[in-house]
């Protein structure tokens, strides 16, 4: 398949050579191309990258293969090869734009056994919360990566893009259960009141906080809850805490104060009181069991 003579295909835009350097992987901050060219991207494609654009602070207008959009931050852009995409980025935007070379995603596929449905088409995927929070810190640390030079670089290089990738290909597979799910009225209502929690889980909101921002009754949300997924609404926020207090836990060596803390509680107490009664055991020996 060759491209059209009227869409300039690049290696990466604008430039002329075949390729800037002897990685499989180019990473580059937005501004440092977009900021050359005024902030614009002229539409283009390329027949052998697959480009994953992290754009992380600012607004952004974009044309991928014929659609016009605005795009708020955060958001992760999928352009597989041969897409048609330009961009029109306001100033001073704050992203990072990873190119990864065609024999390197085959590798990549190869490793996670086939190509991932999230990478076969354009994506655009907001992050929010926990989530924007890690793909935060795999950003950075891809970039620290890319431009240290340290041993076995490239294996760092190809690890840390493989979990990229997942992240990706696991935010597509639930953007398309969500997509299933929301056909009935009830069960929209419960992916929203999800959505609520993982915004607000950190806060104690009451549950007619989340009945008032879904436009129902306190009670009717508490028997879309029992309907869909046969738990009371206070449950499902509870389990999401006890999710991340967990993670806490085993993930990290943040004492049970600062978790406490981290989690909105005031005192460490309530926090323990929580955390046994959910969990039949204390936070600490939660720790301990896990370690062990």
């Amino acid at each position: 398949m060759t491209a059209s003579p009227a869409i300039p295909t690049f290696n990466l835009y604008g430039e002329d050579r075949d390729w800037p350097t002897p990685d499989l992987l180019h990473w580059e901050s937005i501004a440092q191309r977009s900021r050359k060219h005024d902030w614009v991207i002229k539409p283009h494609r390329h027949s052998n990258l697959l480009q994953l654009i992290y754009i992380e602070t600012g607004v952004t207008r974009a044309r991928l293969d014929g659609l016009n959009l605005r795009i708020e931050s955060p958001t992760l852009l999928v352009i597989p090869q041969l897409t048609i995409h330009g961009f029109e980025f306001s100033p001073e935007t704050c992203g990072h734009v990873l190119s990864l070379a065609s024999p390197l995603v085959q590798r990549i596929f190869a490793n996670l056994g086939g190509q991932p449905v999230g990478l076969q088409k354009v994506g655009v995927i907001s992050a929010t919360g926990d989530e924007k929070r890690r793909l935060d810190n795999l950003m950075t640390v891809i970039a620290g990566e890319y431009l240290a030079y340290q041993g076995y670089r490239d294996t760092m290089l190809q690890n840390l893009t493989s979990q990229l990738v997942v992240w990706v290909a696991r935010q597509q597979a639930l953007r398309d259960i969500v997509s299933d799910i929301t056909r009935d009225k009830g069960k929209r209502y419960f992916v929203q009141f999800q959505q609520l929690v993982e915004q607000y889980y950190r806060e104690h909101r009451p549950l007619d906080f989340y009945a008032e921002k879904l436009n129902i009754s306190t009670p009717h949300l508490n028997s879309i809850c029992r309907q869909t997924a046969d738990v009371t609404a206070l449950r499902v926020i509870h389990e999401r805490v006890l999710l991340e207090a967990r993670r806490n836990l085993f993930y990290t060596a943040y004492t049970v104060r600062e978790i406490s803390d981290g989690l909105g509680f005031s005192e460490p107490a309530y926090f323990s009181r929580f955390f046994k009664r959910l969990h039949k055991m204390s936070p600490q020996q939660f720790r301990r069991h896990e370690a062990g």
